[in-house]
């Protein structure tokens, strides 16, 4: 009898492997698989933890065969197409075929869209390439239910969700989002919403690369340039 584990990002690189198996007895907390798992003593306060793909907190009582995995901090209703992309993607293609696939022509008055791609620069720091590591399974069953979510929130038709995976070069396609509704300001507020999540809370990874050295990114950007470049102040 067992307990899966799975590592993601810079933790599957401190313990060298993405996965291990612990032998199960009842009363095992995830704090005992950690240490198991690892030979580390105490799990740190800001590993987070997911058991059978669902986040927990807290003590859980854990069965014979469940999946427990750890992962540092992530940095990703209406009817949902979500979908995790390990290959370059064309958004307005995409966006193309979902509308001509949607065959509802007339009842959405509002499409908000949101693409995001891979600029050359994070933090002050220059960025040539990015490799982008995600929960299978988990990452679009929590995309799925954030847009679930937006579809209580606002009058949602429709939402479509694409994002990249692995390797990714400067200037390509990561995320495309766009919802449909009857009004703007429904598609505009849950376009947003569904965005926000996916930079916050969803389990995405970053591993950025430049010249020859390389980093985890610990947190996502606010999503606004920093006052001093808003406003032409940053100095050279």
């Amino acid at each position: 009898m067992t307990i899966r584990v799975k590592f993601f990002a810079k933790l599957k690189e401190e313990c060298g492997r993405g996965e291990a198996e612990v032998a199960f007895r009842p009363g095992l907390g995830v704090a005992d698989i950690w240490s198991a798992a690892t030979g580390r003593g105490d799990m740190p306060a800001s590993v987070l933890v997911a058991v059978n793909m669902e986040y927990t907190k807290g003590p859980v009582t854990l069965r014979d065969g469940d999946e427990v995995a750890f992962f540092p901090p992530v940095t990703g209703g209406a009817p949902a197409r979500v979908e995790i992309r390990a290959v370059p993607f064309d958004p307005y293609r995409e966006l193309g075929r979902h509308e001509a696939q949607r065959g509802e022509r007339g009842r959405a008055g509002a499409a908000a869209v949101f693409i995001g791609t891979m600029r050359d620069f994070n933090d002050g720091a220059p960025v040539e390439t990015m490799s982008l590591e995600h929960y299978p399974g988990m990452t679009e069953k929590h995309v799925e239910t954030i847009c679930a979510e937006a579809g209580t929130r606002w009058a949602v038709q429709d939402c479509l969700v694409l994002h990249r995976s692995g390797e990714i070069r400067v200037g390509e396609p990561i995320v495309l989002v766009a919802v449909w509704a009857a009004h703007r300001g429904d598609a505009m507020d849950a376009c947003r919403f569904i965005i926000e999540d996916l930079k916050a809370r969803a389990p995405f990874w970053k591993k950025e690369r430049a010249g020859g050295s390389s980093r985890w990114v610990e947190s996502n950007t606010a999503g606004y340039a920093p006052p001093e470049r808003a406003t032409g102040t940053e100095e050279s």
